[in-house]
C-alpha cells in the first residue's frame, strides 16, 4: 500500500464532495496511531479514514509512493486547468467568491469539451452538473471514479488510484460484484453518490457502426436520506418519490411524484406545476408529510 496522494486542488476542499454528516474516524490502538503519526510527520501525507467494519492499519507513505502521487497530480493539474481553483467557475461563470456562485456545478470551456474523447464528453458533461455527488462511471463489468471524486474513493475505501480510465486521468475502481456494498458505505459516511450506467451492450453499440461508443446515462443519485431496502426498516409509514422537471417553453417547474402509505397499503401519482420560490412543493410536503416521512 502507498500513502495518500497529494491533494490536486486542496482550496476546493471548503466547497467540492464534502460528506453531509460527520464522519468518524476509528479508533485504533495508542501503537497504530503512534506509526500513523510518525507517518504523517515524515512524509507530511494525510491519515486515510477507515471504515468501522475495517480492521485499522498503518498507511505505508514511502517517499517513492509519494513522489508517484505528486507525479499524478501535477499531470492532473495540467490537463484538467479548469479545475484549478484559480479558473475554476460554476455553469454560469461565477467565481466561488460570488454571493451567488453555485457549488454544485462546473464550467468547462468549449475548447476543452472539444478535444476530449466521446467517453470523456459522456462523463464530464455529467459531472459538471453534479459536483456535489461522487459519480460511477460503468466501463465494462467495472465502476471508476476519477479524479476529485477518486481523491475521495482513495480516502475513505482505501482504494489503489491508478493513471487510466476516461482520458487517462487519476482513477480508482471497483468491480460491478461489489459496488453496492461500496455505495452503502459512502452513504453511510454521508456522501451522495450516482451511477452513469451502459445502456447498450459492447455487441449493440458496434452494430450502430465501427466508430460507435456505448451510451451511458446517469441512472440515479442516493444520498444519505435515500430510502433503499436495505435501510427502510420496519418502523416506516410514508414514502415520496419527486422528480423535478424545467419547462423549457417558459421556465416553470413540473414535480411528478409518487407517495406511499405503507399502513393503508395505498399509493398516489401526481404531478405540480411550481415558480422559483418552490411554493407549491412546500405546500404538498407540509400538508401531506408529516415529520419523520422519508424522501
Amino acid at each position: 500500500n502507498i500513502g495518500a496522494p497529494a491533494t490536486l486542488f486542496p482550496e476546493l476542499d471548503s466547497v467540492l464532495l464534502k460528506p453531509e454528516t460527520p464522519v468518524t474516524q476509528a479508533v485504533a490502538p495508542r501503537g497504530k496511531r503512534v506509526q500513523q503519526d510518525q507517518c504523517m510527520t515524515a512524509n507530511n501525507c494525510q491519515s486515510p479514514l477507515w471504515g468501522s467494519n475495517k480492521k485499522v492499519k498503518s498507511a505505508h507513505c514511502s517517499p517513492a509512493g509519494k513522489m508517484v502521487h505528486d507525479e499524478m497530480a501535477e499531470s492532473a493539474r495540467s490537463k484538467f486547468e479548469w479545475l484549478n481553483p484559480l479558473n475554476i467557475r460554476d455553469a454560469n461563470k461565477r467565481r466561488p467568491d460570488d454571493p451567488l456562485y453555485d457549488k454544485r456545478t462546473l464550467f468547462i470551456p468549449p475548447d476543452a469539451l472539444r478535444k476530449m474523447s466521446t467517453s470523456q464528453k459522456q462523463y464530464w458533461t455529467i459531472k459538471c452538473k453534479y459536483m456535489d455527488v461522487l459519480l460511477f462511471f460503468k466501463v465494462g463489468k467495472f465502476y471508476e471514479l476519477y479524479e476529485v471524486d477518486a481523491e475521495i474513493g482513495q480516502k475513505e475505501l482505501d482504494w489503489k488510484m491508478t493513471i487510466s480510465g476516461v482520458g487517462k486521468c487519476r482513477q480508482v475502481g471497483i468491480s460491478e460484484s461489489g459496488i453496492d456494498n461500496a455505495v452503502e458505505k459512502l452513504l453511510a459516511r454521508g456522501y451522495k453518490v450516482g451511477r452513469i450506467e451502459q445502456m447498450e451492450s459492447a455487441a449493440q453499440a458496434k452494430a450502430r457502426g465501427p466508430n460507435s461508443v456505448i451510451e451511458r446515462k446517469l441512472a440515479h443519485v442516493s444520498t444519505p436520506s435515500t430510502a433503499a431496502d436495505s435501510n427502510i426498516g420496519p418502523d416506516a409509514v410514508h414514502l415520496l418519490a419527486l422528480k423535478e422537471v424545467t419547462l423549457a417553453s417558459n421556465g416553470s417547474r413540473v414535480y411528478g411524484f409518487a407517495f406511499l402509505d405503507y399502513a393503508a397499503l395505498k399509493i398516489w401519482v401526481g404531478s405540480l406545476q411550481d415558480d422559483d420560490s418552490s411554493a407549491a412543493l412546500g405546500a404538498l410536503l407540509v400538508q401531506g408529510f408529516p415529520e419523520g416521512d422519508n424522501l
